[in-house]
């Protein structure tokens, strides 16, 4: 496996909270796009343009003064200048990079603000970088930049702007959603929900081979409907944005959780086990992040397994006198069914599919109920040794 394969990872993904970040702080008839422009790159209804690239690292400064990252990233921009594709008039040159080091060569560049402080600039690199030759990796970029097309190199350092930032970029994103007044309990959860929207976006562009670019109207509205959803303490389906895996639900099984022994009791077909453990650990994590969004509280749960408890209570007292033709596994089954099946609402709305059964298996994992007939003497008994 390639060693650099993490940190080349870490770089792609990190233009996703990237892009974000701008959308969040774009105005009106802004367009950012991913892979256009640079990595990311802002497009103004003035004319005006951003081309950032972003720089990652696990453990390091990655734009050292000998870097190929550094040297390379204003070489592109160098090329980009000459073909036409930027300006050194209406561009702006933005490197981003999610580990900052000691004072070197880039924040030189950073500070210099006119032609004069640009030519300062490269004074000090070539005394700095005098033993750079032709052998040496970076010496292509070097070369154009220093002593082919200097002037050029001067304009853009002028026009440039360092940043650094957090390991993934995330908290730049944390602290624009801080300022949009989301609730301090929901705006890990708002970010996950824009950053997994983003992907998608993104993704879809990028696989039809079309230019990935987001307008501030686009993302706008999709925003106001993310913000509205979690300020009504809509139910969202969490569980939707990370499916799970058939893995995860094998290992589950095999755990042989109580609520998944009471499933194997009433001999419940086993692509039907599957089914149920999915339900569970869907309603686990939609559970554990409506409370953790302030969504729901626990009354609130505590309400539903209530209600839950008592229609089960019922339903098995019907199923037990109105179907004793069948045996205690078809009973638990027909049970089971019947209990899953029955519609029931969280403060007036209507939960995502997996909620209703979900729960029912997280009370027979307690376990406070059961599908077989003689629930108690096979699970509470054992349990409670």
């Amino acid at each position: 496996m390639n060693s650099n394969a993490p940190g080349q990872m870490l770089g792609f993904v990190l233009q996703i909270p990237r892009a974000l970040f701008h959308l969040l702080n774009a105005n009106e008839g802004d367009v950012v796009s991913v892979e256009v422009i640079g990595d990311v790159g802002i497009e103004k209804p003035s004319g005006q343009t951003v081309s950032e690239e972003d720089k990652s690292s696990i453990s390091s400064n990655p734009v050292t003064d000998r870097s190929t990252n550094l040297w390379k990233t204003f070489f592109n921009w160098l090329t980009d200048v000459k073909a036409g594709k930027l300006n050194t008039t209406n561009s702006r040159f933005v490197l981003y990079v999610n580990k900052d080091g000691n004072d070197g060569i880039v924040d030189l560049l950073d500070k210099a603000a006119t032609p004069e402080d640009a030519e300062n600039a490269i004074s000090v690199i070539m005394n700095k970088l005098s033993d750079i030759d032709d052998g040496h990796e970076i010496w292509k970029y070097f070369n154009a930049l220093i002593n082919e097309d200097r002037g050029l190199f001067k304009k853009i350092i002028v026009r440039f702007d360092y940043e650094s930032g957090s390991q993934t970029g995330e908290e730049e994103v944390l602290q624009s959603l801080k300022s949009k007044y989301v609730p301090e309990e929901q705006i890990t959860l708002v970010k996950d929900e824009l950053l997994g929207w983003l992907t998608q976006r993104i993704m879809s562009d990028i696989s039809q081979k079309i230019h990935a670019r987001i307008s501030h109207e686009e993302f706008h509205y999709k925003a106001m409907v993310v913000f509205s959803r979690f300020r009504t303490k809509e139910l969202i389906d969490f569980a939707s944005h990370k499916p799970l895996t058939p893995q995860e639900v094998k290992d589950h099984i095999s755990n042989k959780r109580t609520y998944v022994r009471q499933l194997e009791v009433i001999d419940l077909p086993e692509g039907r086990i599957v089914e149920e453990v999915a339900n569970y650990l869907n309603a686990d994590v939609n559970r554990t992040q409506w409370i953790e969004a302030g969504i729901i509280d626990e009354s609130v749960a505590t309400d539903l397994e209530n209600k839950l408890k008592a229609f089960w209570q019922n339903k098995q007292t019907d199923i037990s006198l109105t179907q004793k033709d069948l045996n205690a596994r078809e009973q638990g089954k027909l049970l089971l069914a019947r209990c899953s099946n029955k519609p029931h609402t969280i403060r007036g709305e209507t939960p995502p599919a997996s909620t209703i059964s979900g729960t029912y298996h997280l009370l027979a994992d307690a376990p406070s109920l059961g599908w077989h007939q003689n629930w108690k003497s096979l699970f509470e008994t054992k349990d409670s040794e």
